[in-house]
């Protein structure tokens, strides 16, 4: 078993509980605790008052797929094979949508997960991407695809708290797993 969690910045990280390696979005280290690996897919600009927590990271791994960050964070990995998510994936990809944390689970996924936790990526409360609105539906449909093209793939996916709109797709995680 290779378990990953992923930890995004909605609601339902406040608690996350790290199991196996970590790979967290943006500023999800809010929440209190560094994660493995940290992924940054916006330009800087994006962040503005986010920025201080991303630049405070205790992340062992910083990974993005833009040259901006360079000034920022100088020790940041630059990764090229960066693609849109279609039903076609393959572990050989980093995957994106129009949200941070598919990123991180087709990272996990490239890294060999089997399992993977999700944290935060609730799709209730965000600006844009929150169910009951257009782009939010859209986006959370891509990731109902992207889960079952895991779970098709043998890799078992769980949310890590209630409250998200994937709560009637995706078990709650127990430590007992």
């Amino acid at each position: 078993m290779s378990l990953f969690t992923v930890v995004a910045c909605g609601e339902s990280a406040k608690g996350w509980v790290p199991n196996g390696v970590s790979i967290g979005s943006n500023d999800c280290e809010k929440w209190g605790r560094p994660v493995d690996y940290l992924i940054l897919a916006n330009h800087p600009s994006k962040f503005k008052d986010r920025l201080k927590v991303i630049k405070a990271t205790k992340a062992k791994v910083m990974v993005t797929s833009r040259r901006d960050w360079d000034k920022h964070l100088p020790d940041c990995t630059q990764i090229t094979r960066v693609t849109a998510f279609n039903l076609r994936a393959s572990r050989g990809f980093i995957y994106t949508a129009r949200t941070t944390p598919i990123m991180c689970a087709s990272m996990a996924l490239k890294m060999g997960a089997t399992e993977i936790v999700l944290w935060g990526v609730d799709m209730m409360t965000h600006h844009a991407y929150r169910a009951g609105v257009k782009q939010g539906d859209q986006e959370i449909a891509t990731y109902k695809k992207f889960f079952s093209y895991l779970q098709k793939t043998g890799v078992k996916v769980w949310r890590g708290a209630d409250n998200t709109a994937f709560d009637k797709v995706l078990p709650l995680w127990t430590t007992a797993q």
